[in-house]
C-alpha cells in the first residue's frame, strides 16, 4: 500500500500523485482486459484444487508405471522372427474386408434359401399331417358305421361323434 506525505505543498502533492496514481487511460486498458463476474464465476467453477490436481497427477505418474515400456523394453518386446510368424498367420487366415462383406452377402442369401426351404418343408409335413387324419378320420367313421349298425351306438350319439373336429360330417 502506498502512504501519502503529510504536510507537503501542492506541488509535491501534484508530483507524488503523478508517480503513484493511474491515468484514466490506464485504469480503461485495465478495465478492458479484466474478466466479467460471469467469467469469473466459470473459472471458479472448472478450477482444479492443488490437492485435486496432485492426486490427478500422481495417478497419471502411477498408471504410467504400471503400462509404460521402456525403449529397450519395446525393442525387445517382438523378435523379427515372431513379427514374420505373426505377418504369416494372418496373410494365411485374415480376410479382407471385401471378403467379409462377400461373405456376409452370401450368408444372407443362403440364409434366405434355407428359410425358403424349411417354409416349404413345413407345407409337405402339414400336408402329409393331414393326409393322416384324414386316414384316421376314415377308421373311424368305419368304426362309428360299424357300432351304429350293430346297434351299440344310437343316432344322436352318431350325430355327436360326426359333428366333432377336425373333419365334421352330417351323416354317415
Amino acid at each position: 500500500m502506498i502512504t501519502m506525505p503529510k504536510e507537503k505543498t501542492i506541488t509535491e502533492l501534484y508530483e507524488f500523485l503523478q508517480e503513484n496514481m493511474a491515468t484514466k487511460e490506464e485504469l480503461n486498458s485495465v478495465k478492458e482486459n479484466m474478466a466479467t463476474k460471469e467469467e469469473l464465476n466459470f473459472i471458479k467453477d472448472n478450477m482444479v484444487t492443488k490437492k485435486e490436481h496432485e492426486k490427478t497427477t500422481t495417478e497419471i505418474y502411477e498408471f504410467l508405471q504400471e503400462h509404460m515400456v521402456t525403449r529397450e523394453e519395446f525393442k525387445n518386446a517382438v523378435t523379427r522372427e515372431e513379427f514374420d510368424n505373426l505377418n504369416k498367420f494372418l496373410q494365411e487366415h485374415m480376410v479382407t474386408r471385401e471378403e467379409f462383406h462377400n461373405l456376409d452377402r452370401k450368408v444372407g442369401e443362403l440364409e434366405i434359401k434355407l428359410k425358403d426351404h424349411i417354409d416349404e418343408k413345413l407345407s409337405d409335413l402339414r400336408g402329409d399331417i393331414v393326409v393322416l387324419m384324414r386316414k384316421e378320420d376314415n377308421k373311424v367313421l368305419y368304426l362309428i358305421k360299424i357300432l351304429k349298425d350293430k346297434s351299440i351306438l344310437e343316432d344322436k350319439e352318431v350325430k355327436a361323434l360326426l359333428g366333432m373336429e377336425p373333419f365334421q360330417k352330417m351323416n354317415l
